[in-house]
């Protein structure tokens, strides 16, 4: 008998490329649980992405045939402890910018005791 997968992507949409990862899909047991087993156990890796998918099918054909999962509703539902975490991305002249402003504003305000 083949062995049955569950097909996880982290970061593009199903339809556009090839999952990240694959977790054993053991019958009887409920997709997410699997998952937020998963996700204990550290095989998803460190850092997640604010959503993910999850499928059968290793190439879903239709958007129908994969899961959206909304992570941070997850780790609060099995009670996963996790931080959130924001990244921005920019171009470097704005950071430039920003920085020089952060520095302005230090140099007005004294600090707080």
């Amino acid at each position: 008998m083949a062995e049955r997968r569950l097909y996880i992507w982290l970061e593009r949409d199903p339809l556009a490329g090839p999952p990240d990862t694959a977790i054993e899909d053991v019958p009887g047991r409920a997709d997410l649980d699997l998952l937020a087993e998963a996700i204990r156990q550290g095989k998803l890796g460190r850092y997640l992405p604010t959503k993910l998918a999850l499928s059968r099918h290793r190439v879903p054909l239709l958007p129908s045939g994969y899961r959206r999962v909304s992570v941070a509703n997850l780790l609060r539902q099995y009670r996963i402890p996790y931080r959130t975490r924001l990244e921005v991305l920019t171009d470097a002249s704005s950071l430039q910018d920003c920085s020089s402003r952060i520095a302005r504003s230090s140099r007005e305000h004294e600090p707080c005791t």
